[in-house]
Parts: C-alpha cells; structure tokens; sequence
C-alpha cells in the first residue's frame, strides 16, 4: 500500500466514524427520515469519500507515469550502452582478425621465401655451356623451356633438389652465332604453388679469328 492509499483509508476511516457518532447521537432524527432524504444524506457522506479518492487515484497515476518514464528512460540509457558495448567489441574483435590476417599474410610470405628455389645460373665461354643450380628448396615438375634458337634443348625432370645442377651445352645446338633466346624455369614448388623463372641468354661471336664466343645472361623474371 503507497503512503497516498494509507492516508486515503485514514481520512475514510476517521470521516466514516464521525457520520457514525453523528448517526448515533442523532438516531431519533435519522430514523424518521423518508427514503429522499435518506438517499440524499448517504449521497452527502459518500461524495467527499469519492471526492478524496479521485484525487489520490490522480497523483497515483501521475507516480505510476513518472516511474514509468523513468523506467523507459533507463532501458533507454542501458540500451545506449548496450550499442557502445557493442560497438567496442566489434572494434576489438575486427583489430584481433587484422592482427591476425596480419600474422598469417607474414606466415605466407615467410613459408614462400623458405621454400622457394634459388637458381644459380652461370657460364662456361669456353665450351659454351650454361649451368643452372638449386641453392633454394627443392621443386618438382620442373621444365626448361628455350622459346627461340635453341628449343632442342627442353628438357623436364621431375625433381629438382637442392645444391644439383644441370648443364646445357650451345654448341650442340647445329646453328650459327649469335644465339639470343629466353630460358624460363617452370616448376611446382613444396605447396604445389606454380612457379616461373626467366633468363636472356646470349651468345656473341668474340675474337679477330671469329671462333670464340661469350655468353651473357640476364635474369628477367622471378
């Protein structure tokens, strides 16, 4: 019961004894009362009653609304910090997957570098070959490819291992200097990642007696 209701049976209790100590005191005149005046009296007593508890019932529906107000108004402010708390969460978890796309793209590259190959290609002018070495991870699937002059010397194996070379002589090749062509080293790597490497290869006719070359090679691609 709300201090409003306590008050409201008070004030009624307290009105209703004194129309009571009335009715007693004046019974004789109360007793001959016609049924008009009878139902006029109780519409007198009871209407302050009513008069009272109007009002109270008011200002309780006026507490009710403010509590009410005040109870959405709450909900309104958890909410808001519902939506920041979120909205923080998100920030921290989207900051966690950048860090970790971040550490997993270093992975990547880390694991490319480790188990790609390293070529070594070098020359011999005088008997007119070209060596090529692995000093990197070994590769599988591995095809070497001359695109112009000297296609007779594609060759394929199917492993290529670290520190093992291979060696092309030019000079089997029955044409004439100078020779200008692109090796390309295709291959398959340890994650079964395609890989390719390109060198220019040159051989220039050297000597006043024109029987002498030297070769040049450039790395093109990788």
């Amino acid at each position: 019961m709300g201090k409003d209701s306590f008050w409201g049976v008070r004030a009624t209790g307290i009105y209703l004894v004194i129309w009571l100590v009335v009715v007693i005191y004046r019974r004789n005149e109360f007793l001959e009362l016609s049924l008009n005046s009878l139902g006029d009296f109780f519409a007198g007593v009871v209407g302050p009653i009513a008069l009272l508890w109007l009002v109270l019932g008011y200002r309780q529906q006026g507490k009710e609304l403010v509590e009410s107000s005040e109870a959405l108004r709450q909900q309104a402010d958890e909410l808001k910090s519902s939506v920041e708390q979120q909205k923080n969460l998100v920030l921290v978890t989207r900051e966690q997957l950048n860090i970790e796309v971040a550490a997993l793209d270093d992975a990547r590259k880390k694991r490319q570098i480790e188990i790609r190959p390293l070529f070594d290609v070098s020359k011999n002018d005088d008997e007119l070959t070209v060596t090529v070495k692995n000093l990197g991870y070994t590769i599988t699937d591995v095809r070497f490819v001359f695109s112009q002059q000297l296609t007779v010397l594609n060759t394929w194996r199917p492993r290529f291992v670290t520190e093992e070379d291979i060696q092309f002589h030019l000079k089997s090749y029955p044409g004439v200097l100078p020779i200008i062509d692109m090796m390309a080293i295709e291959y398959t790597d340890a994650d079964q990642c395609e890989g390719r490497v390109e060198f220019e290869i040159t051989a220039a006719i050297r000597g006043v007696a024109m029987q002498k070359a030297t070769i040049y090679i450039k790395k093109i691609l990788h």
